[in-house]
């Protein structure tokens, strides 16, 4: 024998007036400006608490993963968005270089295969 579905009652209620309406976030992205801001902000000596400020100095969305380490003499910073764009830095005494790791030829791969770390930064990882 089978049972048969219970009804349930449902009461609609309007939204608050005073309440506005709920959306989503933006996705969160690097500014457009933040090559050039590190080029300019980043210490040109091996100071890991002064670039760690540099960075910060962005005001980065939270979602942006941020890794700052030193690896073989140099320091190394990589900045990823949700989706896996990633930005590479790195300072070695008197020179700060910042790129893109991911060339548009290379073959296609998900973003979270695509692997963003301060050590690859520092090591001048670029695929």
């Amino acid at each position: 024998m089978r049972k048969t579905d219970r009804k349930v009652d449902v009461t609609e209620i309007d939204c608050p007036e005073s309440a506005p309406p709920r959306g989503f976030r933006p996705p969160a992205t690097l500014p457009a400006e933040t090559s050039s801001w590190l080029k300019k902000n980043l210490p040109t000596t091996l100071d890991l608490d002064a670039a760690r400020r540099a960075v910060r100095g962005l005001r980065l969305d939270p979602r942006i993963r941020q890794d700052i380490a030193e690896h073989d003499g140099r320091i190394g910073i990589a900045l990823r968005e949700p989706d896996g764009t990633c930005l590479f830095a790195q300072v070695w005494p008197t020179t700060v270089q910042v790129w893109s790791p991911w060339r548009s030829w290379a073959p296609p791969v998900l973003p979270a295969e695509r692997a963003c770390s301060a050590a690859q930064a520092a090591s001048g990882y670029s695929y």
